[in-house]
């Protein structure tokens, strides 16, 4: 059953996503075709404008992604006019929460590769990428480059995950859901910054590494950082998405 919820919540945020996708593509081609400087000024300004309005597609794209994510496939399937269908299925509240969960997961993922392609479909030159590799993939940087990446990601899916979290506190109160809704994911995110705080400097009592953090002015962070950094943050989500389910199996105010 978690399978078919899963098909059924990734066929509504992708078919919604899917047209913002469409349309970042056509427009980081316009922009490849039009942004050059030896271009006459109106070719080159048209690439301007064009470079502008793709760096503000990849925005809609996170903002919608999250917003749907929150807003349409959690609230309206677990709280509004779908979940009456949703609550009579035979299947676990933890099912129907992980489904949600995934779903999440995969449109973040399906929404930084569509950004990434499209940059460099608009913005790619020789001088560009030797900069990137030396930056970002060179043998010494590689690793840590990888390290970074899956942190923004783990960070992008704790700030979903805190969305549900803070809907599913503020759903169990009577009036002022949204706001208190709202409140409550804030709170939460600022929880799980404090313990990933918290455990940084813990660490630094114990390791060089994470001292150097606090006192050192090497901008190059360690390996062990890195990992141990996501580790926390996998903890973290982990925990609250367990938490979440055991407040859903409490029951759930429906709309």
């Amino acid at each position: 059953m978690l399978g078919k919820l899963l098909k059924y919540n990734l066929k509504g945020i992708m078919k919604f996503l899917s047209v913002f996708y469409i349309i970042t593509f056509f427009i980081s081609v316009l922009t490849r075709l039009f942004i050059n400087e030896e271009s006459p000024f109106i070719v080159f300004l048209t690439g301007r404008i064009l470079s502008g309005v793709l760096i503000s597609l990849f925005a809609s794209i996170l903002i919608n992604c999250i917003m749907r994510l929150w807003l349409k496939t959690f609230v309206r399937g677990i709280y509004g006019d779908e979940s009456y269908l949703t609550h009579t299925l035979p299947v676990k509240k933890s099912d129907i929460y992980l489904s949600n969960l995934f779903t999440a997961v995969i449109a973040a993922l399906s929404s930084i590769a569509v950004i990434v392609t499209t940059a460099f479909i608009a913005y790619y030159t020789e001088e560009r990428w030797q900069i990137v590799k030396q930056m970002f993939l060179a043998e010494k940087t590689a690793v840590i480059t990888v390290f970074i990446l899956i942190t923004i990601f783990l960070e992008f899916a704790n700030l979903i995950q805190c969305g549900y979290t803070g809907i599913i506190l503020g759903h169990k109160l009577e009036t002022g859901k949204t706001a208190f809704s709202v409140l409550f994911a804030f709170l939460v995110q600022t929880a799980t910054q404090a313990v990933v705080f918290i455990f940084t400097a813990i660490a630094a009592l114990f390791s060089m590494d994470f001292k150097m953090l606090f006192t050192g002015n090497d901008t190059e962070i360690p390996t062990s950082v890195l990992l141990a950094t996501v580790i926390v943050y996998v903890l973290i989500i982990t925990v609250n998405a367990i938490i979440n389910v055991k407040i859903l199996n409490t029951g759930v105010n429906v709309e």
